[in-house]
């Protein structure tokens, strides 16, 4: 073997070589993007003021109670150039919360968007929520950044809302009211199905919920 063929040989086992570690580099993210998918979805729960922890399914189909006591709610901010990239996550945040005042201390990563600039928005806007004081002392907040479709913000309650305003406008103002908490349930910063399910109390005759859910929206 001449020294050209020599070089020739070395050359392309150092291209298979880089191909193959290349290979293993990009499986791992693909490994752990289909890891993340499977992965449980994050849900609300609270600790009331006796330090007892409730859950969405200790109610069955009726509101959480924490959802009814959060009197200021502030929708996280989703920046255009985040979206533009199609950058999307699901995280948990626990808001710790000053019993007699309802306001937030403290809120903490509990599960990470996996992004930090998604993480912060969500963070900020908790610390300037407030609920009823004298009931709750912790609060995990599940929050969605997703694009919907066409890239609109929210997607995911998406059903849920259509269906709880097909409901309303038929004047089925029940079964609108647990489509629109349906939906604040997959995307707690849905402000169509706050707005709509404030409407649909109203209609209902249960004025002060929906001057409560307005407020919130």
């Amino acid at each position: 073997m001449n020294e050209a063929a020599v070089v020739s040989a070395q050359a392309i086992s150092k291209i298979i070589c880089f191909a193959f570690t290349g290979a293993l580099l990009v499986s791992e993210p693909l490994k752990a993007q289909s890891a993340s998918r499977s992965a449980p979805q994050p849900e609300w729960s609270a600790v009331d003021a006796e330090g007892v922890r409730h859950r969405p399914s200790d109610y069955g189909d009726k509101r959480a109670p924490w959802l009814a006591d959060r009197v200021k709610f502030v929708q996280p901010n989703y920046p255009t150039e985040v979206r533009a990239r199609h950058i999307q996550g699901t995280g948990l945040f626990r808001s710790a919360l000053a019993v007699n005042t309802g306001s937030v201390t403290n809120v903490a990563v509990v599960r990470s968007t996996g992004f930090t600039v998604l993480d912060d928005s969500a963070v900020r806007a908790i610390h300037l929520w407030r609920w009823r004081p004298g009931r709750w002392k912790e609060i995990d907040i599940p929050v969605a950044f997703t694009l919907g479709p066409h890239g609109r913000y929210g997607g995911s309650s998406a059903g849920p809302t259509a269906r709880g305003t097909a409901s309303y406008r038929k004047g089925y103002d029940a079964s609108a009211i647990k489509a629109y908490d349906e939906a604040i349930r997959l995307q707690p910063m849905s402000v169509e199905a706050y707005i709509m399910l404030g409407s649909a109390y109203q209609a209902e005759g249960q004025r002060d919920k929906a001057i409560s859910t307005k407020q919130s929206g």
